[in-house]
């Protein structure tokens, strides 16, 4: 899988180069995230599991997408990425209104995941991908649970932080 080397600038996220495979940064779901070996670190204990998920999630309240990405690298994981529509509606059914931003932002021509995977689960709401580029943010729409684009990715909305155990 390809790696993102992500830098945040300007309130939006800039991505500044393409790593190789192999770099320890460059998988979707393994011991490796970002270049650290999470193989025997444990989820931290403000992580829950949401009904019928394998991960464990922190909820962050409304936030921008770069502050929610610190908040998420601070804890040492990432903003969640949703796999499938089980996911979308688990982690929707614990937002009290309003969208939630993804863990997916687009990489050129390409959307790329927070663990630098490109993205396979991408329900587009009818009239999306509006915005496309480097650095374009994605919402969960909560009535439909589709995804929407967001190019500015400095609106107040809901995230999670997603650990895999």
């Amino acid at each position: 899988m390809l790696g993102l080397t992500a830098a945040l600038a300007c309130g939006r996220i800039d991505f500044d180069a393409v790593t190789a495979p192999g770099d320890g940064r460059s998988d979707s779901r393994s011991d490796t995230v970002l270049g650290v070996d999470t193989s025997s670190v444990g989820c931290p204990t403000t992580y829950q599991v949401v009904s019928g998920q394998a991960h464990r999630y922190r909820y962050l309240g409304p936030t921008d997408y770069p502050s929610g990405v610190a908040a998420c690298q601070a804890d040492g994981t990432l903003p969640a990425v949703i796999d499938d529509a089980s996911e979308a509606a688990a982690l929707n059914a614990l937002t009290p209104f309003g969208s939630a931003w993804t863990g997916v932002v687009g990489a050129g021509s390409q959307w790329m995941t927070a663990t630098g995977a490109v993205a396979t689960y991408l329900p587009w709401a009818p009239t999306e991908p509006v915005n496309t580029g480097t650095g374009v943010c994605v919402e969960l729409y909560p009535t439909d649970l589709s995804f929407r684009t967001e190019p500015v990715c400095t609106n107040q909305w809901f995230m999670f932080c997603e650990c895999v155990p």
